[in-house]
């Protein structure tokens, strides 16, 4: 009896663990697919938008008249703003290092201590742009503003922004309603959040310089710029131009690809050149083109449809750069025919300084070829 009984136990005791290490292998077993799925995965970027923030749990919308900012005047897609006063506080000049090579993006400080990339983008014509998930994540308050592209959502209050020893106080600040995420067996794995330091403030230094050798950016509040020598440097007519949808743009003067053209100076984009189709016309005579691909373009407002170009050679200013590559815009809107863009990805080996008291572009004269 107590033999059987012993046996039955016994029995007892093997099917549990059985049924246990079978459980234990089918968990670790899903985990290690889900894992090696997981990373086999294609990652795609999509672009998402919002219709709003305001019905967003705990988000504050700001009255039409605040400390911060008063709306004069409100018609159809357009908004009159009278913004209170902008505080810059810096002793002289500060550098601070930069997280990308590609992109001018540092790191900073909003008033609640948090911690975001920045980008130094004179892409942008106004003061500061944040993504709709850097509104909720900071959690500020907003103000909303039809916009006639659909993705710019309004104003917000930015009661302080720090980068090193710079801190700009109450900057007029624009929040879009989009951000890029990247998704994997539909999942959202990382969304974007967007800072962009635009030209508005950019103009406000004397200079700005961007070390692209040692990743460090310069900001200079009284002092001007004065290479150690001259001679190591070159140097291009810059000015600041109203375009036809009434936005102020970095324009700079250089030659390329056979002859001084006059374009946009684009410290947010890590592209070289992206042209719309009837500017590639007049540079795509002077080079000799490699390879062409079609390619979706990630702009401000979404994805583009595109060609990348590789030419064999392209001369910009004093340098010049074999197998550079070139982004064609196959669509006009909403860019424009004359869209003519110039970012960093061509400055990678080199310093450049925006010189806005004296309004030149500063580049320094370097050996090293782009590959």
């Amino acid at each position: 009896m107590q033999k059987k009984t012993f046996t039955a136990v016994f029995i007892s005791i093997l099917a549990v663990l059985c049924w246990i290490s079978l459980q234990c292998a089918f968990i670790f077993g899903f985990k290690a697919l889900k894992k090696f799925l997981d990373s086999t995965a294609t990652e795609h970027i999509v672009f998402v938008r919002r219709s709003n923030l305001e019905s967003e749990p705990g988000v504050r919308v700001l009255d039409a008249n605040n400390p911060y900012f008063q709306v004069i005047r409100m018609e159809p897609n357009r908004v009159e703003i009278d913004w209170g006063k902008t505080g810059i506080g810096l002793k002289n000049r500060c550098r601070v290092k930069m997280l990308e090579e590609q992109k001018v993006q540092v790191s900073g400080i909003l008033s609640d201590n948090k911690q975001y990339p920045i980008t130094i983008d004179s892409g942008f014509n106004h003061s500061v742009l944040v993504s709709d998930t850097i509104v909720l994540d900071a959690g500020l308050e907003i103000y909303p503003v039809a916009e006639s592209d659909g993705i710019n959502g309004g104003l917000c209050n930015l009661k302080q922004l720090k980068i090193g020893d710079l801190t700009i106080e109450h900057p007029p600040c624009i929040y879009k309603l989009a951000h890029y995420e990247g998704r994997k067996l539909g999942k959202t794995k990382w969304k974007e959040e967007i800072i962009a330091l635009g030209l508005n403030l950019m103009k406000c230094f004397r200079y700005i310089l961007i070390d692209n050798i040692n990743h460090e950016v310069e900001f200079s509040i009284r002092d001007t710029f004065e290479p150690a020598d001259s001679n190591e440097w070159s140097r291009y007519s810059t000015s600041l131009e109203i375009d036809n949808s009434k936005r102020e743009r970095l324009m700079v003067d250089i030659p390329l690809a056979g002859k001084t053209r006059h374009l946009m100076l684009d410290t947010g984009s890590g592209c070289g050149l992206i042209v719309a189709k009837d500017v590639w016309k007049t540079i795509s005579s002077e080079l000799t083109i490699l390879k062409k691909t079609n390619i979706k373009q990630r702009m401000m407002h979404g994805f583009e449809s595109s060609k990348e170009i590789t030419v064999q050679n392209l001369d910009v200013g004093d340098h010049q750069l074999k197998n550079a590559v070139i982004y064609m815009l196959l669509n006009e809107e909403p860019c424009g025919k004359d869209f003519f863009l110039l970012g960093m990805g061509y400055f990678q080996d080199t310093v450049i300084v925006i010189d806005f008291e004296r309004n030149l572009l500063w580049i320094k004269n370097t050996q090293q070829l782009y590959q």
